[in-house]
């Protein structure tokens, strides 16, 4: 099974094809609302619909998918990049990823 950080990095690498400084910021703001929304859905113990099973995983997944667009908005700006190729995107290694 996939690790919360790999969903994110997986999910965001796929949808950020093309995409510019603007929608990444859009992209980022999404995100942290969704990890805003499903942890206090979370503290509340109500489901979050009838098609999620693993609530805890959901949240785990928006935090992930948060720090990801960050990382890659980042990235981009400090490479000057005008939009995202996931092929230029090499994030460093980190210790005791397992990779």
């Amino acid at each position: 099974m996939w690790i919360a950080q790999d969903v994110a990095r997986d999910q965001v690498r796929s949808q950020a094809i093309g995409l510019d400084m603007a929608a990444f910021t859009e992209k980022v703001a999404e995100a942290a609302a969704r990890e805003r929304e499903t942890a206090e859905q979370l503290r509340r113990g109500g489901s979050f619909s009838e098609f999620e099973t693993d609530p805890e995983r959901l949240a785990a997944i928006w935090a992930a998918k948060h720090v990801e667009w960050q990382r890659v908005r980042d990235f981009m700006a400090q490479g000057g990049w005008g939009a995202y190729e996931p092929e230029q995107d090499t994030p460093r290694l980190q210790v005791g990823s397992g990779a």
